[in-house]
């Protein structure tokens, strides 16, 4: 497959694939819809109106692209066999991956593909098709997966980090140690220890999935001790390494919708 060089209106990528090494062509922008909110309806006899229990989730979205290609885009290939590597490329990926585009190009979405496709086949030349993604409700900030490094070295060190969103970030926390000994850290007064790490170990604590391990298959949970897994609140959040010779690393993961 020889590279796209027309211009094209704009592009997606997904999977850490971009539509331009398909020659796709995104007709229109795609819409600026919000998901609903998670709740429930109660009704009372004898009381007016429903009562509302409010979640503080939301529902996935549906994210749509509207594209074209041309076959002439490609050396000796039929509008049906670059159809054949669309799918190929949608279809392989799995579970929830990267979702971005160049029309909101601060953020990103996880999302997947479940099908199905139905691609218009125009005289063997051309190709004509939505592609729909089922994505998180999140838009998550791409500066919001920069590192924030906080090191105590032979003092205790500490940090004001600004949630400029107006939702709760749920944060990556690397904990690393110089030498042996437990970490103690605290997040808006929120205590967390981190139990036994060997000198230059580290721990990463996933405050979305509420999971602490040190490799994705080594689970460390018995290792991390916390009332509450750590929060990012809208605005200030104090942040305190408290423990000498560690080191935190922060990625945020600050969202809006």
């Amino acid at each position: 497959m020889r590279k796209i060089n027309r211009e094209k209106m704009g592009k997606f990528v997904f999977n850490n694939i971009s539509s331009e090494k398909y020659g796709l062509v995104i007709e229109k922008l795609p819409s600026l819809s919000r998901p609903a909110r998670k709740f429930s309806l109660y009704q009372v006899p004898g009381r007016n109106g429903d009562i509302i229990e409010q979640y503080d989730a939301y529902e996935n979205i549906t994210i749509s692209y509207n594209v074209w290609f041309a076959n002439n885009d490609f050396d000796s290939q039929t509008a049906a066999m670059v159809a054949r590597e669309i799918s190929g490329w949608l279809y392989s990926a799995n579970g929830y991956c990267k979702l971005e585009d160049n029309f909101e190009p601060d953020v990103y979405r996880l999302a997947y593909f479940n099908g199905g496709l139905d691609i218009e086949n125009m005289l063997t030349k051309y190709g004509r098709a939505t592609i729909n993604f089922v994505c998180r409700p999140e838009r998550f900030l791409k500066s919001g997966t920069k590192w924030i490094t906080i090191t105590s070295g032979s003092s205790v060190a500490g940090c004001n980090l600004y949630n400029a969103t107006n939702f709760t970030a749920k944060p990556l926390i690397k904990v690393t140690r110089g030498s042996e000994g437990d970490v103690k850290f605290f997040v808006n007064g929120n205590l967390t220890l981190v139990h036994h790490i060997d000198r230059l170990d580290y721990i990463y604590i996933d405050c979305a999935t509420q999971d602490c391990y040190r490799q994705p298959t080594e689970n460390r949970n018995s290792s991390v001790e916390t009332f509450q897994f750590p929060s990012l609140v809208p605005k200030n959040n104090e942040i305190l390494l408290q423990s000498l010779d560690a080191t935190l690393e922060i990625q945020p993961r600050f969202w809006t919708l």
